[in-house]
């Protein structure tokens, strides 16, 4: 009877690490996409505002205006830079969920050793 329980929830264990690593893969397909798509937006901001920024500091006569223009630029580098660090960090965190599944064998190990101790418990108490 235990050789049966346990191994019914061994293979209930397999089947769920199975759809937990199916379900983190398809997060982190749509976490990919969305995330390429932004960083495809800012890459292409990035470059687009670079031109017209290298033009402006070019007709600009006051260093003011050229650290202002220059200031727009970091601040896209940052947001890329924030994207980058989001994207990786997401990828972490989709493995470390994908692998909080159980072990069977520790399913198993919990499930025998209370077994024993309801088994134990019923003994006792039937000893009169």
């Amino acid at each position: 009877m235990i050789g049966k329980i346990t191994s019914l929830f061994a293979e209930n264990t397999e089947k769920f690490k199975e759809s937990l690593q199916n379900v983190s893969n398809t997060v982190q397909g749509y976490i990919n996409i969305v995330l390429g798509v932004v960083m495809g937006a800012l890459a292409l901001w990035f470059i687009i505002t670079a031109i017209f920024v290298w033009i402006k500091i070019g007709s600009s006569d006051t260093s003011q205006k050229r650290a202002e223009e220059i200031k727009r630029l970091k601040w896209i580098g940052v947001a890329i830079l924030a994207v980058i660090i989001i994207w990786s960090i997401s990828g972490i965190l989709t493995k470390a969920f994908s692998d909080l599944a159980p072990s069977s064998n520790s399913l198993e190990t919990v499930l025998i050793h209370n077994t024993n101790l309801l088994n134990n418990h019923l003994v006792s108490n039937l000893n009169f």
